[in-house]
């Protein structure tokens, strides 16, 4: 878009290393030599009708691709998305006449009629930033994201977010964007990009071997936004009966939540066993003072005068009766062992994607919580009990399900892309028209540069094994090809 509103794109001669830089020459002839020189142009400039992700000082990324394909298009579909993406997604097949299956296109996710999803805005983080939210410090919905980047390790990553409106890496515990309520503007915004809709020239096209599949015209860069996976959000119930009905080729699981919490579970894992600490029991509850929920972390060993300080980690159950809260929290460590080991031994109905960032978060292994009965200071003696984690889902008391989009007769173009072992997207899970973690964007970005006319893949996550009496052969091609998705 900059080439054709005047800018030019040029490039210094082959250094010894073959490498060439990359150099954006305004309409008023000043020379721009990276992003942060037009990120600064176009904010002094005021300039509204290019984004800074419109530009690219890579060189081995070429802005005018040339390249058509040698073979014929003997079904050619202009644009499958009926006008309701930016731009338009021509459908080709090159090996016969074929149409793909009908689907009713949508570009945004819809919910079936018994999920509730809160929308209201006035739930909504909002920022009042005036500088296109550069300066993620400052910007309340950046800084969401980077506060939030805390949730596995406990160290806050400064870098999370996007990056000139790219995403370098996957961040396991999400994206938050601006929204409505935010004084920035959607089209210059730095923290606008999922939202946006798609940017890049997309094509469906028939494969040999694989069905329909979706590749790209245009080289891209590395962490820009492809698109989204939109479908119908249906619960856990509708979405079994369902795809043993119809078929479970395109059900993806809003599993964000289990995501973030197995990364947890992975970074306590070299926590030492509280069966080889002397100060952990496992003697019945002696005391009728207050119990508390508190996560295992490096520091394992914390003073009293620690333990009465106010914690976010540390919440405090009280109840006058002894007798009924020792059987108020065994109902806890219940209920919440039962939902642990479903997840763990669960023998699925149908197959789904997995939508959360589990090639990108940390080596999962099943973690712990403790339970603490703290005694009065002058008894001045406690003992513990193990209890197994219990999962934030069920926070929402009986709204509690995992969620599933379903693309099949409702999607976009995501749901034709196809699976790798050796993908060249990566999921990311943004929230952008609500905070409730169930519900996330499934947003896909690039993980390398990508050339033109490449076809886009990412790993489904399949469980193998998961689904009894079904068999699927992965046909990815790949070296690193597994052979099997279930």
């Amino acid at each position: 878009i900059p080439l054709q509103l005047g800018w030019k794109r040029e490039s210094s001669k082959k250094r010894l290393n073959y490498h060439r830089d990359i150099y954006y020459r305004a309409p008023c002839c000043k020379r721009m030599r990276n992003l942060s020189e037009v990120s600064k142009y176009l904010t002094l400039t005021n300039c509204k009708n290019v984004c800074i992700d419109m530009f690219c000082f890579q060189s081995n990324i070429s802005c005018r691709n040339n390249t058509t394909k040698s073979k014929p298009n003997l079904l050619r579909i202009e644009d499958i998305s009926n006008g309701k993406e930016l731009c338009p997604v021509v459908c080709v097949n090159e090996i016969s006449t074929d149409r793909p299956p009908p689907v009713i296109y949508i570009n945004d996710r819809i919910k079936a009629e018994d999920v509730s999803i809160n929308t209201d805005p006035g739930f909504l983080v909002c920022c009042d930033c005036t500088d296109n939210c550069q300066d993620k410090t400052t910007c309340r919905c950046a800084r969401l994201t980077i506060e939030s980047s805390n949730a596995i390790d406990g160290e806050i990553d400064k870098n999370s977010g996007y990056h000139f409106r790219r995403l370098k890496e996957c961040i396991a515990t999400g994206i938050y964007e601006c929204n409505q309520n935010c004084s920035c503007s959607r089209v210059t915004c730095y923290n606008r990009v999922v939202q946006n809709g798609i940017q890049l020239r997309l094509q469906v096209f028939l494969t040999e071997n694989r069905g329909w599949g979706l590749r790209c015209i245009d080289d891209i860069p590395k962490g820009t936004f492809v698109c989204t996976y939109a479908g119908q959000v249906l619960n856990e119930q509708t979405a079994n009966k369902e795809g043993i009905d119809f078929g479970d080729e395109y059900l993806a699981e809003l599993d964000h939540i289990e995501v973030v919490e197995q990364a947890k579970d992975g970074y306590e894992s070299d926590i030492p066993e509280l069966s080889s600490q002397s100060d952990y029991l496992s003697d019945e509850w002696q005391s009728d003072s207050s119990y508390s929920i508190v996560m295992i972390s490096s520091d394992t060993d914390q003073s009293d005068h620690n333990e009465s300080q106010p914690d976010i980690r540390n919440k405090e159950i009280r109840c006058e009766n002894n007798n009924e809260t020792k059987t108020d929290m065994k109902n806890v460590c219940e209920d919440s062992k039962k939902m642990t080991a479903t997840k763990v031994t669960e023998v699925r109905q149908v197959a789904k994607k997995s939508t959360g960032a589990k090639a990108h978060a940390y080596m999962s292994h099943r973690g712990k919580f403790f339970m603490t009965q703290r005694l009065d200071a002058a008894a001045g003696n406690n003992t513990h009990k193990y209890c197994d984690r219990l999962s934030t889902r069920h926070l929402y008391q009986n709204d509690n399900q995992m969620f599933i989009l379903d693309a099949k007769s409702y999607g976009n173009v995501g749901r034709y892309m196809n699976h790798s072992c050796s993908p060249n997207l990566f999921v990311q899970n943004v929230m952008v028209d609500t905070h409730d973690l169930r519900f996330p964007w499934v947003a896909f970005f690039t993980l390398f540069n990508i050339p033109a006319y490449t076809e886009l893949t990412w790993d489904y996550n399949y469980e193998v094994g998961s689904v009894p009496n079904k068999h699927l052969s992965c046909k990815c091609g790949s070296k690193q090809c597994k052979g099997r998705l279930l």
